[in-house]
Formats: C-alpha cells, sequence, structure tokens
C-alpha cells in the first residue's frame, strides 16, 4: 500500500514556511563561512546569480529546489542540511504535518522523510513526478555521493550523464550523483519513488 500524505501540512506549489526560509539562508551562510567563500564564489560555483543567494541567505526569497540542490551541492552537503534546523544527535521523531516539501505536486515534488542530524550525509525522500514532466538536468554533488532509489508507483526514466535506464514499479537502482542526472516520467500517470542519498564525509583527522 502507498503511503498516504494525510495529515501533512498544506503548502502552495513550491513554497516554503517563513521559518523554513530563515533557516534555510542562515544554514548556508554558516556553510559559506565555515569554507571561507565570498558570496560571489560560491554563486559562481553553483551556478546562481549573486543577488539571488543574497535574498535566499536573508530568508527573503522562496528558491526553488533545482537552486537548493545546486547551492548544496557547491557546498558539498545534502539538501536536508539546509533546510533543517541544528538538532543533536539521538532519537529525532518528525510527525507527518513537520516533513519538508519543497516543489509542485502536479510536477515535481520532493518531500524530505529523514530527521536533519546535522553532518550525517544521509537524506531520505519521497519524490512525485507528474505525467509527462522532467525534472531537468541536475547539478553533479560532491564527489563520491551516491543515490539509492526505489520506484513505488509508474515508470521513472533516470539519465545519469549519457546512460538512461526505465525503472518501473518495484524496481530498484544505486547511481553515483556526483555526475549530471535527470528523473523524467514520460507516461500519463503520476511516478512515485523513494530516493536515499549518502553523502560522504571527509575523515576526522
Amino acid at each position: 500500500m502507498e503511503w498516504s500524505d494525510r495529515g501533512a501540512t498544506a503548502r502552495k506549489p513550491g513554497e516554503l514556511a517563513d521559518l523554513d526560509i530563515q533557516i534555510l539562508g542562515a544554514n548556508i551562510r554558516r556553510e559559506r563561512e565555515k569554507r571561507d567563500l565570498a558570496m560571489s564564489d560560491l554563486a559562481a560555483l553553483a551556478g546562481v546569480s549573486k543577488s539571488m543567494l543574497s535574498a535566499i541567505e536573508n530568508g527573503q526569497k522562496v528558491s526553488s529546489i533545482v537552486i537548493v540542490a545546486r547551492i548544496a551541492a557547491a557546498l558539498g552537503v545534502s539538501v536536508s542540511d539546509l533546510l533543517e534546523d541544528e538538532v543533536e544527535s539521538g532519537v529525532v521523531v518528525v510527525r507527518c504535518g513537520d516533513h519538508v516539501v519543497i516543489g509542485d505536486a502536479e510536477r515535481w515534488e520532493r518531500r524530505v522523510l529523514s530527521p536533519a542530524l546535522r553532518g550525517s550525509g544521509f537524506e531520505m525522500v519521497r519524490g512525485s513526478i507528474g505525467p509527462a514532466e522532467t525534472t531537468g538536468e541536475l547539478n553533479a554533488q560532491s564527489e563520491g555521493t551516491l543515490g539509492y532509489m526505489f520506484v513505488a508507483r509508474g515508470d521513472l526514466h533516470l539519465t545519469v550523464g549519457r546512460a538512461e535506464f526505465t525503472l518501473s514499479a518495484g524496481d530498484s537502482v544505486c547511481f553515483p550523483c556526483d555526475r549530471p542526472h535527470a528523473f523524467s516520467n514520460f507516461n500519463p500517470v503520476p511516478c512515485v519513488y523513494y530516493m536515499a542519498t549518502v553523502v560522504p564525509r571527509p575523515p576526522v583527522r
């Protein structure tokens, strides 16, 4: 049986709650400063304008999932690291209505299921792609990042570099996220998938 979104907080397509936007901006700024990157440097690495990055860091603008993913990749962190407030490691419960949701349910929606443990390098999401929709090419993430995907409903067309794969409901795949990749749904019915992303962490010295 497919998991239900019943009870989840309703949001406009692509919109984050005000608190989420503030957390996103603060986390991006913190990670940028930890790396001694000027705002212009990070903007260039992520392929976004300096003015857009400034607006995001200051919590003034809701960015799309693609922009957030680009910034995360440029910083070498997961999207969850940027979207969630800091919590101590341990038992963390995220209620159904508290999941971070970005995107448009009719096109491409991304619901972060995993609790945010900063620095864990792990993220679990439930994604849905509408009929005849595509994510477009997603930027390569940090070197060594792997994606583990399971298709729960419909068919998903996966592109990794120049390689292409068609996955049906019940299929799973592991692929390198450190290469440009894209998810597409060429069918007239929605596609639902679950994906875990593991970002490698440098060894502790």
